[in-house]
């Protein structure tokens, strides 16, 4: 009995890609906090630069590589607030990656009570906006105001003081 396979049935070696749609890509909705975002997303990236599904640690690198991914997808946001003038105020500075950064009097003081140089401008329409300032509130459930304080520690949010609203009102504990 002769058991070979013919040649033309045989599965051959391929490569799978995929590809998507921005607006899928940008659909934060279904991720629980944004240190959850910014850990899987580096597990992805990770998992694609090793080219291997094994378990391994996550490294600073990766991570901040994830998170300046996440920062780069949002500037879609802020900078259709930029193009309508609405960051005058803030004197914004962009950078060669096109990160809109705060560059206003405000920087001087931040730099000394947040410790960072850097600043980076968020729409309150922007879902990464959304999951920071949710992650910041569920720190310790505080009020508004030092949810929005807490939140100027990593990022400039615009209409930070709304958005710190929607979030508790949408907090179950709170």
């Amino acid at each position: 009995i002769d058991v070979s396979i013919p040649e033309d049935e045989l599965l051959k070696k391929g490569i799978c890609n995929y590809s998507s749609n921005e607006d899928l890509l940008m659909d934060l909705s279904r991720f629980r906090s944004y240190s959850y975002l910014i850990k899987v997303t580096a597990r992805v990236m990770s998992t694609f630069m090793l080219k291997s599904f094994k378990i391994h640690e996550l490294s600073l690198l990766s991570m901040e590589k994830a998170e300046g991914y996440w920062l780069l997808k949002s500037m879609f946001y802020t900078n259709a607030e930029y193009v309508k003038g609405k960051l005058r105020s803030l004197r914004p500075i962009i950078d060669e990656n096109g990160v809109i950064y705060l560059g206003s009097r405000a920087l001087k003081g931040m730099k000394l009570h947040y410790n960072n140089e850097f600043f980076p401008i968020l729409s309150y329409k922007d879902p990464l906006a959304e999951l920071w300032m949710r992650d910041v509130h569920e720190e310790d459930h505080t009020g508004i105001t030092r949810t929005v304080a807490k939140s100027r520690r990593k990022f400039w949010v615009i209409k930070a003081r709304r958005l710190a609203q929607k979030v508790k009102f949408l907090c179950y504990r709170c």
